[in-house]
């Protein structure tokens, strides 16, 4: 009896160091490639202060350059979005990354969390005062007409018919395609985060939300963490910046929040 009680002792204290090792484990930034999603009328050069706070942690980055850039001006649809992370994502792993996270500000902070409901390996969604609510009430009051053409156009067969559209929230006008237009602006279409936010797959997602009078903080909430599901872990933390410089000013917050993320 008491040699057992001895095997049960020691079963018990290798099983407890077992168990405190996996849990010191964390993700490894020389392992980790982030894909960093630049926000609507920017460009990669706007992500360029976090993506080097991140390469001097240690992480390999990739910085696509995405259909609604400034130069690219929606040259494609939102999905297209979807494939320049894949092709982001198949780079990093050729360069010997093993764990992925996906970051983006504004509008690819939406394209991150769009990208998080495919990708079970995905690592963590990392949003950046994330932003564009097609189901939002500014964007169904200014693009309301817009997107009423371009579903009349595409009624008509003409998806490829190039029109103006009513771009939100700048109210600028857009010259595109129909169908690429909804892709963006339909409230019911590809981009609406309140609607694709219950198939979110990844368990761990840092929100950075900028304090300084951001509408999209208070949108964000209101629209889309509620439909979140319960085994995505959402984990918000207030920079203090307005929605433009957060990518700047949460840099050192994302690489730390990043390290302490578990390996597993």
């Amino acid at each position: 009896m008491m040699l057992f009680t001895r095997y049960l002792l020691l079963f018990a204290v290798v099983t407890g160091l077992t168990i405190n090792a996996t849990v010191c484990l964390a993700l490894e930034p020389a392992i980790t490639g982030v894909v960093l999603l630049h926000g609507k009328g920017a460009d990669p050069e706007s992500l360029q202060p976090l993506g080097e706070t991140l390469k001097t942690a240690g992480f390999s980055i990739e910085v696509p350059l995405l259909p609604w850039s400034g130069s690219a001006n929606y040259s494609q649809p939102y999905q297209k979005a979807v494939k320049e992370i894949a092709g982001a994502i198949s780079r990093l792993r050729a360069q010997g990354a093993r764990r992925i996270v996906v970051a983006g500000h504004s509008l690819g902070g939406n394209a991150a969390l769009r990208w998080a409901t495919t990708d079970e390996r995905l690592a963590a969604a990392v949003l950046l005062a994330p932003a564009h609510f097609p189901e939002g009430d500014t964007a169904l009051k200014l693009a309301g007409e817009s997107v009423t053409k371009a579903r009349e156009i595409l009624r008509a067969k003409s998806a490829n018919q190039t029109s103006d559209f009513v771009e939100v929230p700048s109210g600028k006008t857009l010259l595109l395609p129909a169908a690429v237009y909804l892709s963006y602006y339909d409230p019911t279409g590809p981009a609406a985060m309140s609607l694709f936010a219950p198939r979110v797959k990844t368990r761990h997602i840092a929100w950075f939300a900028a304090a300084n009078n951001d509408p999209a903080t208070q949108k964000f909430s209101a629209l889309v963490v509620a439909h979140l599901p319960a085994t995505a872990h959402l984990e918000r933390i207030d920079i203090d910046s307005d929605h433009a410089n957060i990518t700047r000013a949460a840099a050192n917050s994302v690489v730390d929040w990043l390290k302490a993320l578990p390996g597993d």
